[in-house]
């Protein structure tokens, strides 16, 4: 089982290796509290401060809102709101989701599509479409390794282009029922530049989860 794990985190990383390119590397922290309204549906509430270690001023602050309602125990669907401030300007941010899960034995799938939609201060509007694949080691009680991928189609004004793809490793780390952790690695790659940017992420975020 190791060896399996082994191999899909080296195709992963491979992947974001494959083009000669720069490396940004930064740090992604985050903590929010989520509760639930109703029996099937949840809310969250979270901030999130994220920095580039090479370059200062490439700094953000986000706040993001969120609802969840549990269709079935394996769909689900979502919206979100987001306000991002960078030191130029700010951008919100809009967000529906449709999310399945299917156990596989020790491992659990995760899919989630996305569609989102951005208005800035300045600048023109951006949407996006992105799908995430995760599989989550569902064999510990409480650390559960993950690996996951993201593609990011995006739509600049009249353009429709597959922009990025995301690769992550991580752990969700459950302290207890209240308290849980998800500690990552995130690989951000440019798909179709001349000169693609990589950026290499730390991050962490906590939840606290009322019961």
């Amino acid at each position: 089982m190791q060896r399996r794990l082994h191999i899909i985190l080296f195709f992963l990383f491979l992947s974001t290796y494959t083009y000669g390119q720069d490396i940004n590397y930064g740090v992604w922290t985050q903590a929010g509290v989520s509760f639930d309204i109703a029996k099937d549906l949840k809310a969250s509430v979270s901030e999130m401060y994220r920095q580039d270690l090479q370059t200062p001023i490439r700094r953000a602050y986000i706040t993001e809102l969120g609802l969840k309602y549990d269709l079935s125990k394996k769909w689900s669907v979502a919206g979100e709101y987001r306000l991002k401030m960078i030191p130029s300007e700010y951008r919100n941010r809009i967000a529906l989701s449709a999310n399945f899960r299917e156990g596989m034995g020790i491992f659990d799938l995760y899919v989630r599509s996305k569609l989102q939609y951005e208005w800035r201060q300045y600048g023109s509007p951006e949407s996006a479409w992105r799908n995430r694949f995760k599989m989550r080691f569902d064999y510990f009680k409480d650390v559960k390794p993950y690996v996951s991928y993201e593609l990011f189609i995006n739509k600049n004004n009249e353009e429709i282009n597959l922009t990025t793809y995301r690769g992550s490793v991580g752990v969700d780390w459950e302290l207890n029922k209240h308290n849980a952790f998800d500690i990552y690695i995130i690989t951000d790659q440019e798909i179709y530049e001349a000169s693609p940017t990589l950026d290499l992420i730390f991050g962490v975020s906590y939840e606290y989860k009322f019961k």
